[in-house]
């Protein structure tokens, strides 16, 4: 369930991020403005953007494959959900505002940085995420088989005391 809610929210992150972070750097380094790229490099530009995207979908399905994710606590994939969910509605957020001021250079290029950021932050939450995630996990292992350990201590006792009983009755027949 957490994999088939996750994969196409941070399909959607990824797509609008990479856009605006493209844009911004376009308008930047080039002098690129939105209008010139839709007519004149359309199809190029969307093949970078595609390209892009994949690269950038490779390690996080090496992410989301992993055993601490898989196994987290559902509390905790809630979290990662609902973090994906508001991305999701502050980029939005960030297009429509765009739209409002038809998409300008200026907004474009504080788009494009308010995205790098973000995605920046985006990405060191997860992490640590990710981490508590592991370090649960090996905290319940680790309990586990302690109470796994116990009950064979009480148990060789229980088997110990009950050898003492018998040789005790053994030593008074003979």
């Amino acid at each position: 369930m957490f994999t088939s809610t996750s994969v196409p929210l941070i399909a959607i992150i990824f797509i609008v991020m990479v856009n605006y972070i493209f844009d911004g750097i376009s308008i930047v380094l080039f002098g690129i403005g939105n209008s010139y790229i839709e007519e004149y490099l359309n199809t190029v530009y969307d093949l970078l953007l595609l390209v892009a995207n994949y690269l950038m979908c490779l390690p996080v399905a090496k992410l989301l494959n992993k055993d601490a994710i898989q196994k987290s606590h559902t509390i905790d994939k809630i979290l990662m959900l609902s973090t994906l969910l508001t991305t999701v509605i502050l980029l939005y957020m960030f297009i429509f505002i765009g739209s409002l001021y038809d998409f300008s250079n200026e907004i474009m290029v504080i788009n494009a940085m308010l995205f790098t950021v973000y995605s920046s932050l985006i990405f060191i939450v997860f992490t640590i995420m990710l981490k508590i995630s592991e370090n649960k996990i090996t905290l319940d292992n680790q309990r586990e088989k302690l109470l796994q350990l116990k009950s064979y201590t009480e148990k060789l006792e229980e088997v110990y005391g009950e050898m003492n009983l018998f040789r005790h009755d053994y030593i008074i027949i003979y």
